[in-house]
């Protein structure tokens, strides 16, 4: 996802991206549809505001069940870009994250890395769907029932063991 910068004049510009999770380099979660990419440009003399936000479907593994379940992902960030002859020195000592720094006289912005990133940052560590009164919305199970593995004998029994 490249966007054109030279020639583009001070004020606000409007970009929308379809694409794939292999348009962006992740292989190992499974897109149900392509996702969407809205991006609002502001230019300025010195920088260009990036307002970005993702939304998708993914396709995430419960960890309750291991059944597979969709995703609705959502994710608003901003990134800053600011303009400076000196780019290769300050990127290096660059301690923000969101901050980067391009020559005035570059052609296009690529913002693939980034995105990837926020859509990363977007999956729950604890993959699972939606419950309503100790039922999974999704399976329709109920939930106590997926972890209880072992009759109330098999426990006692363990227990006498220690």
């Amino acid at each position: 996802m490249k966007i054109k910068i030279s020639g583009l004049r001070d004020g606000d510009y409007f970009y929308n991206f379809r694409a794939n999770f292999l348009d962006i380099d992740i292989d190992y979660y499974e897109l149900i549809d392509d996702f969407n990419v809205d991006v609002k440009l502001t230019k300025r003399a010195s920088n260009i505001l990036l307002n970005i936000a993702v939304n998708g479907i993914i396709l995430l593994e419960c960890d309750r069940c291991l059944d597979s379940f969709k995703y609705n992902f959502s994710r608003v960030f901003e990134l800053l870009y600011k303009m400076n002859d000196d780019y290769f020195l300050l990127n290096s000592n660059n301690k923000e994250p969101d901050v980067f720094y391009i020559d005035k006289n570059s052609f296009e912005i690529d913002i693939s890395e980034a995105v990837r990133d926020y859509i990363l940052l977007s999956i729950p560590m604890k993959k699972v769907p939606e419950e309503k009164d100790g039922i999974c919305l999704f399976c329709n199970r109920r939930i106590d029932s997926l972890f209880s593995r072992y009759s109330k004998e098999d426990t006692t029994e363990f227990k006498n063991l220690f």
